[in-house]
C-alpha cells in the first residue's frame, strides 16, 4: 500500500521520505526510508503525509497530539488504512485549530 502511494506521489513530482519497520530495497522513488523513530524528525518537513500502516497494538494511536503539532499547517493529511491508527480527538482538536 505504501509503495503504490508513492509511486502516485512521485508521479506528481513529489519528494518520497518513508519510514518502514523491515528491511527493504529502495524504490528509485523513494529519497530515503527511515526507521520508524525518525518519523517525528521528517513531519516538520512534510507538505503532505501518507499513512499507509496496518492497524496492530503496537500502531494504534500511533499518530496523536504531538505528531500533529509537529506538522506544518499547512500539510495536507492522506490516511490510507484502518482506524485506530489516528487518536481521533487530537485529529479533531488540530482540525478546530485550522484558520480558513
Amino acid at each position: 500500500m505504501g509503495i503504490e502511494t508513492a509511486r502516485r506521489a512521485a508521479g506528481f513530482g513529489m519528494r518520497i521520505i518513508a519510514t518502514k519497520i523491515k528491511e527493504i530495497p529502495k524504490p528509485d522513488i523513494i529519497e530515503y526510508i527511515g526507521k520508524p523513530e525518525e518519523l517525528h524528525s521528517f513531519l516538520p518537513q512534510a507538505d503532505w503525509v501518507a499513512i499507509c500502516i496496518p492497524l496492530t497494538p503496537k500502531t494504534r494511536k500511533l499518530f496523536g497530539r504531538r505528531e500533529f503539532n509537529l506538522m506544518k499547517p499547512t500539510a495536507h493529511l492522506i490516511i490510507v488504512t484502518r482506524g485506530g491508527i489516528i487518536d481521533t480527538d487530537a485529529l479533531v482538536e488540530a482540525l478546530s485549530l485550522i484558520r480558513f
